[in-house]
């Protein structure tokens, strides 16, 4: 209204909402004979024919009629404004409606209130470098939140009977609840489980507050037995929550158990961090280093004289232990290459027995009896060791 121009920066759809309900809201205040208000009238006649579904031929001619009585006294009302393009096009409307049918039924109001929302987008972005993917990225995102809250893919329970019929408890209870009987409170708690559990293979663990409201309100459409005295019928079943107050109702109850005992299940117990085992410090080498460097240098060309490799090898566990330590990315095979005597037979558990003195005795005081005579037992069970296992007891090692 503070434009001068007269313009209202509205968009079509709140400009076509305000023009209907204005008559309501001022109508009774304006006087009969004021003429602007008698334009105004006419344009909201020239509406109702525009935007009707269906129009007879003698229609179409008094709407072109009363539109050009609404150009006409626009002009005579408002000498300085000059018709616009929209104004001519009103005047192709009847021909348009003979050649094709009513105007609603390809008109674009649905396409601009689409397009409302990439326009809020990119105004709100401020990015125009790549605006298509931009809004198009926008637009799936909206599109996946729509679909996972429950606003585009609508509850439909209408296969109730199917569901009960599908287990062994809901049988009798459905043939029960055809009959018009009353069921028991067993048989209605029965019911619930049934059907909240095919309402959370459906839709989740906290599905909407209209899907479970189209839930019980099918239920009781489905059986009319089972509404209770409120006006809608099925308050006990489900209630939504209202002034910071909870949802209540069978459904709702057996949902919120649910979600206790699966939250109970994920917080059993703080889940304990599995620590590395501490590594033991390996010992210094008494060698010189230089000296240990060049005899792994000579194992690495040599396997004779054995005696001389097994000193050696000897000599160098420490400094082998330590490189591997802190060369733990090396596969095996690398290790091999840079030490290819640890093949030999025996050098493993020299090795273990230079590093780790203390326990490298351990596995033969473990070793008891019984556990000698089984390994020996399946090494024949299994033919991969030609022994005779008669006479193997304790103290036979």
């Amino acid at each position: 209204m503070r434009n001068i121009d007269g313009a209202m920066r509205q968009s079509a759809a709140q400009a076509w909402c305000l023009l209907r309900l204005l008559p309501l809201m001022v109508g009774d205040l304006v006087p009969d004979d004021c003429e602007e208000w008698q334009l105004l009238l006419l344009l909201l006649s020239c509406m109702e024919l525009i935007f009707s579904p269906s129009l007879t031929t003698p229609v179409t001619t008094y709407l072109g009629k009363i539109i050009e009585e609404h150009h006409t006294m626009l002009l005579e009302l408002f000498p300085n404004i000059s018709l616009r393009p929209k104004h001519h096009f009103m005047l192709h409307y009847t021909t348009a409606i003979q050649k094709l049918g009513p105007l609603v039924q390809y008109w674009a109001m649905r396409f601009e209130a689409k397009h409302g929302f990439f326009k809020r987008i990119s105004h709100v972005t401020c990015n125009f470098r790549n605006i298509c993917k931009t809004l198009a990225f926008r637009h799936q995102m909206l599109q996946c939140y729509n679909v996972l809250s429950g606003t585009i893919l609508k509850a439909n329970f209408e296969d109730i009977h199917q569901v009960l019929l599908e287990t062994i408890e809901g049988r009798p209870i459905l043939g029960a609840l055809d009959s018009g009987s009353i069921i028991s409170l067993a048989q209605r708690r029965c019911m619930v489980r049934i059907l909240v559990s095919h309402m959370v293979n459906r839709f989740g663990e906290t599905p909407t507050a209209d899907t479970k409201m189209a839930l019980s309100s099918t239920l009781i459409e489905t059986f009319p037995s089972l509404r209770d005295m409120s006006e809608s019928g099925c308050v006990i079943w489900y209630s939504k929550g209202r002034h910071h107050r909870p949802a209540t109702g069978f459904l709702e109850e057996r949902l919120r158990n649910i979600r206790k005992r699966m939250r109970r299940l994920s917080d059993a117990g703080p889940r304990r961090v599995e620590q590395p085992p501490p590594q033991r410090t390996i010992p210094d080498s008494s060698m010189p280093l230089e000296q240990v460097v060049e005899m792994a240098e000579w194992l690495k060309h040599n396997d004779q004289p054995l005696i001389q490799v097994e000193e050696f090898m000897r000599d160098t566990a420490l400094y082998r232990a330590r490189w591997v330590r802190e060369n733990s990315g090396k596969s095996v095979h690398d290790v091999l290459q840079e030490f290819p005597q640890l093949t030999t037979p025996g050098m493993i558990a020299q090795d273990f027995q230079t590093i780790h003195p203390d326990s490298a005795m351990r596995l033969y005081q473990t070793w008891t009896p019984e556990l000698e005579e089984k390994v020996l037992n399946m090494a024949a069970i299994e033919r991969k060791l030609q022994v005779s296992t008669d006479g193997l007891g304790q103290g036979n090692a």
